[in-house]
């Protein structure tokens, strides 16, 4: 697989955990009734995976098996999960 889909991935994953946790860092009331901390790790990791297609030209994306496709999900689900697990335990919340 092209290492730029890697690294658009892994970009990716970085920067959903990095939006995620300042918006229910600054914004409480965006935070659901069954949101916890302990949650948001996998959350952002989901929703990185999820939406990674719209970092893709139409072109680019169905070029991809679905097995590379599947792999560069992985890869900005795992980025997500880490960049957001930094942040926890640099700055931990429980509020």
């Amino acid at each position: 697989m092209m290492a730029k889909y890697m690294k658009i991935a892994e970009e990716t994953g970085v920067l959903y955990a990095n939006s995620l946790y300042a918006s229910f860092t600054k914004y409480p009331d965006r935070r659901g009734k069954n949101f916890t901390w302990a949650k948001l790790p996998d959350m952002c990791g989901r929703i990185a995976a999820a939406s990674l297609f719209t970092c893709f030209s139409d072109d680019e994306w169905y070029s991809l098996t679905d097995i590379q496709i599947g792999e560069i999900e992985n890869i900005s689900r795992e980025a997500a999960i880490k960049r957001v697990k930094e942040l926890l335990n640099k700055e931990p919340l429980t509020v």
